[in-house]
C-alpha cells in the first residue's frame, strides 16, 4: 500500500511541476509580447501581421494586446464561418485589416476541409471544428471519425469541403503594400513551418514570431528550431507553442 502511495504522490508532484513550468513559459510569452508592443507605442504602435485567424479571440493569444494596444494589424482567416465571425469580433477595429485567404506554396484554390460532428453539436463544438480546419484530408476523417464514431467510410461523407483562396505569403505582403510587420502569428493546422520558411528572401524578419508545432511532425520540429536559430532567434516552447524572439531586438 505505501508503494501505491508513494507512486501518487509522486504522479502528483511531476503533474504539478509541469505544470508550474507551463504557467511560468505562458507568463514569459505574454510578458515579451508585452514588452513589445509597449516598446513600439512611441513609434506608430506594433504591426501585426496573423495567419489562421480564426474567429479572433477563441485562445487567441494575440487578442488582449490587439484590444489593449488598439494594434494595426492584418488578420488572415480562409474559412467563410470563421471570417464571419472574425468580421464580428473586429468591426470596431479599423486599424485591423481582414483578409479572406490561406497561405500556400502558390496562389489559386484548394479545398479546406472541417472536420464533421455529431448531430445536435453545440456552437462550441461547431467554432472548434472551424478552429481545426485543415487542407489535409486524411486529418480530417481521423477527427470525424473520433468525434462520430463511425467508420472512414461514414466519416468522409460527414467531411465540409469549403474551396479558398490561397496566395503566397510574400504574395500576401505585397498586396498590403508590404508592412513592417513586429509580430507574426501563425496557426494553420500543421502547414505552420512551410509558411514560416517563407519568410526566407524577404528583406526583414519580424522581431517577435509565435506559432502553433503541435501538429509538426518530429523532422518538421527540428528544422522549423533549426531555421530560428539560423536566421537569429532565441526561442522556447510554451505549451502547443514555440515563441522566437530575435536576437537583435532592443526591447526598450
Amino acid at each position: 500500500m505505501m508503494g501505491i502511495r508513494s507512486w501518487l504522490c509522486g504522479k502528483a508532484e511531476r503533474r504539478a511541476r509541469k505544470a508550474a513550468r507551463r504557467a511560468a513559459d505562458e507568463a514569459l510569452f505574454a510578458g515579451l509580447l508585452d514588452q513589445l508592443c509597449r516598446s513600439r507605442e512611441a513609434h506608430g504602435g506594433a504591426r501585426f501581421l496573423q495567419i489562421g485567424a480564426n474567429d479572433g479571440c477563441t485562445n487567441d493569444p494575440l487578442h488582449p494586446v490587439i484590444q489593449r494596444y488598439r494594434l494595426e494589424g492584418i488578420c488572415v482567416e480562409p474559412l467563410p464561418e470563421a471570417f464571419d465571425l472574425l468580421r464580428k469580433t473586429y468591426s470596431d477595429h479599423p486599424n485591423v485589416r481582414l483578409i479572406q485567404r490561406a497561405i500556400g506554396s502558390e496562389s489559386g484554390w484548394m479545398n479546406l476541409y472541417v472536420a464533421g460532428l455529431p448531430d445536435g453539436a453545440s456552437e462550441a463544438e461547431r467554432r472548434d471544428a472551424y478552429r481545426k480546419a485543415t487542407f489535409s484530408k486524411a486529418s480530417a476523417i481521423a477527427k470525424t471519425r473520433k468525434a462520430c464514431g463511425v467508420d472512414d467510410r461514414a466519416a468522409e461523407e460527414k467531411l465540409q469541403i469549403r474551396q479558398v483562396e490561397t496566395s503566397t505569403l510574400p504574395g500576401l505582403l505585397a498586396d498590403c503594400g508590404n508592412p513592417g510587420i513586429d509580430i507574426l502569428q501563425i496557426d494553420a493546422e500543421g502547414e505552420d513551418w512551410r509558411i514560416l520558411r517563407q519568410l526566407d528572401g524577404l528583406p526583414s524578419l519580424p522581431p517577435l514570431v509565435n506559432l502553433e508545432h503541435k501538429g509538426l511532425d518530429p523532422e518538421e520540429r527540428e528544422a522549423m528550431q533549426r531555421w530560428l536559430s539560423r536566421s537569429g532567434y532565441l526561442w522556447f516552447e510554451h505549451g502547443r507553442d514555440t515563441c522566437a524572439l530575435r536576437i537583435d531586438w532592443q526591447g526598450h
